[in-house]
């Protein structure tokens, strides 16, 4: 879920061209930088609901006849019970056959689950590297809707072009629109407060929960400071510094 809101916080201002080489590009507002997201695979399932034909031509661009298999991966993969051809199989044929196989009571399927896996892992990563690279060739607009592209087209990625009065009233009305859209999708999942700043201290947490450092999580939200993330993670429970010391204390033995 907070991958889902972090994704589409940062995409609701992108163009069409800011996918580049496998990852999506920001401008730091702060000192005019630039950032990067990684665009990987449960990204760009999340952008195959707005853009599902794309997906699509991502996913039969990578079939599994696209891989270099080695031969204990190929000794499984023949033994695939299907009536499509065996090199035509999508990476959603073969999570199909992960469920097929998990659900298999009957049979130990626990080597063929591992390679299968470890091959889907490898069609996800050039699923969305092609993703990256059909999106980023698309005719110049945003990605999602909530701006007329032709209202701020002279408006670059990097720059400090200031906006005009009517072009930052559109964006105010814009991410309005954004965030009683969210609102609403918060009412249907009962979450009490949502928007897309919201999202991004979600995201936060999470990762401070996970371990990340504070460098790691500045780097992911796009901050144009360390001291800007900081300022973030003061609002969240102590419980994270007690981790990191039990983490340290772990980490040699007292005699």
């Amino acid at each position: 879920m907070s991958l889902t809101l972090i994704l589409l916080a940062e995409l609701r201002g992108s163009l069409h061209k800011h996918f580049v080489n496998g990852r999506i590009v920001f401008n730091v507002k702060k000192n005019n930088d630039f950032g990067s997201l990684l665009f990987g695979y449960k990204s760009c399932k999340i952008l195959s609901h707005f853009y599902p034909q794309e997906y699509q031509q991502a996913i039969q661009e990578n079939t599994l006849g696209e891989l270099d298999l080695n031969k204990s991966e190929l000794d499984q993969i023949v033994l695939i019970n299907s009536k499509k051809d065996l090199a035509a199989l999508t990476i959603e044929d073969l999570n199909n056959l992960v469920y097929f196989l998990t659900k298999d009571k009957c049979n130990d399927n626990s080597r063929r689950l591992k390679i299968i896996k470890e091959i889907i892992e490898r069609v996800e990563v050039k699923v969305a590297e092609s993703m990256c690279l059909i999106m980023g060739s698309k005719p110049a607009g945003f990605v999602f809707d909530y701006l007329n592209y032709e209202d701020f087209k002279d408006i670059e990625i990097a720059g400090e072009r200031i906006l005009s009065k009517e072009q930052a009233y559109k964006l105010h009305r814009a991410r309005c629109q954004y965030n009683s859209r969210l609102k609403r999708l918060a009412a249907e999942v009962g979450i009490t407060k949502l928007t897309s700043h919201v999202s991004r201290h979600s995201f936060a947490y999470h990762m401070l929960s996970s371990g990340a450092t504070v460098e790691e999580i500045s780097h992911a939200l796009v901050h144009g400071s360390v001291e800007m993330t900081e300022n973030y993670l003061k609002q969240f429970p102590n419980k994270f510094s007690d981790k990191a010391i039990k983490r340290f204390e772990n980490g040699f033995e007292i005699n």
